[in-house]
């Protein structure tokens, strides 16, 4: 890779091997033309050496594994930058005379926001290095919050960068995206959607963001988990119910889905995938609890995890009837808008889990319950037929009225739990 006669050629190429921020200076490496030990050959073995240094914490030991031989090159500089937290790192590999950063406020207790301007036009040279090391990053996670001392804002390059990569993302072989949505840089995120994503996370800080989600399943089909938040509290508006709804209807290797369901032709998608295996309900649709359940064969047959935030006990207690031929092993209801409960709500809905997850059911979360008397055996009384229960929580705002006969019967129903 360094020969004698193409050293010089290749020294800009390999003098930037972590970001500048950890080790700006690093000379370009002159590797040795043979192995030092012939085990060395062995890929396998290779990355099980540097299995024992972690990126964050061992970044010069990396780096300094990058410049010793060309056996350890590649592999170290890929364990470098495969996951990145910050976009700067990247733009750092640019020449330094073509952008500036620039104060744009100050914050007592944050220090200063700067802002990064071009101060000439980008060549496509310019992009040999960022090229170089963008191909290593597998994860990627943005979020407008400051590092360290300072707050950075990419709005007045990120069109540029449109320009530069509109044959594909910038981080081409990026498989895990994490982007939260507070400020005007979010929309953006279209630059760094690519096939190859498994995995994102998105977290909106208003409805209007949803729009987003209309190029995922174009540009990411291969998604197995998702979660998708909105931050502002609301009620779904009728343009994100939408731009859900087609993002949804999308969907088809699904694994994990952490996701408000906006209506029942979502849900009924949903039901339909053999993927799905955890699904994390954000709200669900307000028909749940009135309309007659649509047969569907065998809906939900692969789902093995089940939470809902949803204060509504009749619309959970529906949706476990469409879970009944489902073998749950984890099943949490959190009441978040802090709504009264009624005990017999709670009775029923124990009474509906028990009949059709008894015999797989191993955690069960009751959370932000609120009523105006504590809780009594007979309220709990349905759940001592989940045998196999090995942990149970359920969160009252008041306490309990158990003897301890009553602590006995459920000692004695559920022996596995700690």
């Amino acid at each position: 890779m360094c020969d004698s006669d193409s050293g010089h050629q290749n020294a800009s190429a390999v003098s930037f091997l972590t970001p500048p921020c950890f080790a700006p200076h690093l000379q370009a490496p002159r590797f040795p033309q043979v192995y030092m030990y012939p085990n060395l050959a062995i890929p396998e073995l290779v990355e099980h050496i540097l299995s024992y240094l972690d990126p964050c914490e061992n970044r010069k030991s990396l780096a300094a594994l990058a410049r010793t031989a060309r056996v350890f090159h590649i592999p170290a500089i890929g364990r470098l930058w495969q996951s990145q937290t910050d976009f700067l790192t990247t733009l750092r590999c640019l020449p330094r005379d073509l952008y500036r950063l620039d104060v744009v406020g100050r914050d007592h207790c944050r220090g200063n926001a700067q802002i990064l301007r071009l101060v000439r036009p980008i060549e496509a040279s310019d992009w040999e290095r960022a090229r170089l090391h963008a191909s290593h990053v597998r994860k990627f996670s943005y979020s407008p919050t400051y590092m360290g001392r300072y707050c950075f804002s990419y709005s007045s390059i990120y069109a540029v960068l449109a320009f530069n990569f509109m044959d594909g993302g910038i981080f081409r072989n990026l498989t895990d995206l994490d982007w939260t949505g507070y400020d005007s840089d979010f929309f953006h995120i279209r630059l760094f959607l690519v096939p190859k994503i498994t995995r994102i996370t998105l977290r909106c800080k208003e409805q209007a963001d949803s729009v987003v989600l209309s190029l995922l399943p174009d540009k990411c089909p291969l998604l197995k988990d998702v979660s998708i938040t909105f931050d502002d509290g609301a009620e779904l508006s009728a343009v994100a119910s939408n731009n859900i709804t087609k993002f949804i209807l999308g969907l088809c290797c699904v694994e994990s889905l952490t996701i408000h369901i906006p209506n029942m032709v979502s849900l009924m998608h949903l039901a339909r995938l053999s993927t799905l295996r955890y699904l994390a309900v954000r709200g669900l649709p307000k028909a749940l609890s009135t309309v007659d359940l649509v047969p569907t064969p065998n809906p939900f047959p692969s789902l093995r995890r089940l939470d809902i935030c949803e204060a509504n006990m009749t619309s959970a207690i529906r949706l476990l009837e469409m879970c009944s031929n489902s073998a749950l092993e984890s099943f949490k209801v959190e009441n978040t808008s802090h709504a009264w409960v009624p005990f017999p709500a709670i009775a029923s809905f124990l009474a509906e889990l028990a009949k059709s997850q008894h015999s797989s059911l191993a955690c069960l979360d009751l959370l932000g319950v609120i009523s105006d008397t504590n809780i009594t055996f007979e309220c709990l009384r349905p759940a001592l037929d989940l045998v196999n229960l090995v942990y149970m929580k359920i969160g009252f705002n008041l306490g309990s009225d158990l003897d301890d006969a009553a602590i006995a019967q459920m000692a004695q129903a559920w022996p596995r739990t700690s």
